[in-house]
């Protein structure tokens, strides 16, 4: 179960990547960063399950991720609106 979240995380972390990179959309990009929360999210969830240690690393990511990712990618959407 861990390693198919895993997957769907690595998965939704490259359609990110495409879609801000390659569309060059800063709303594209915003609303794909709002979307990779449900993934990471759910293998938080399994790893608080399953693997503890690995929930507490993983918890790292996920307060770096919303608290400087979430709000660095809302400002540059509204700095460039297009």
């Amino acid at each position: 179960m861990s390693i198919a979240a895993m997957l769907i995380l690595m998965l939704y972390n490259e359609l990110w990547n495409g879609a801000f990179f390659r569309l060059r959309s800063t709303l594209v990009g915003l609303v794909g960063v709002l979307a990779f929360l449900a993934p990471l999210t759910l293998v938080q969830i399994v790893l608080a399950v399953y693997d503890r240690p690995s929930a507490g690393i993983l918890l790292i990511y996920v307060l770096w991720y919303l608290l400087y990712d979430v709000p660095w990618i809302y400002a540059l959407w509204r700095l460039n609106p297009v």
